[in-house]
């Protein structure tokens, strides 16, 4: 299955509360629970390919835009 750039700023986003969310717990089972889940958004994240250059940009502003 191909993500989209809204896919990837969700799996971010859900990674970013997760974490707040286990910072926040105070039993270490949630804890780790909320760690998990964020290692896992983590991973969709990175997993994810990259969205594609538009085709009028040339190879330079392309690697640009990759960094």
């Amino acid at each position: 299955m191909r993500s989209s750039p809204s896919d990837r700023d969700y799996y971010r986003r859900r990674e970013r509360e997760c974490r707040a969310r286990a910072e926040q717990a105070s039993d270490p089972h949630i804890r780790n629970l909320h760690l998990d889940f964020a290692r896992r958004y983590a991973l969709a994240v990175a997993d994810a390919p990259a969205p594609a250059a538009p085709p009028h940009l040339n190879g330079a502003e392309r690697a640009q835009q990759r960094a």
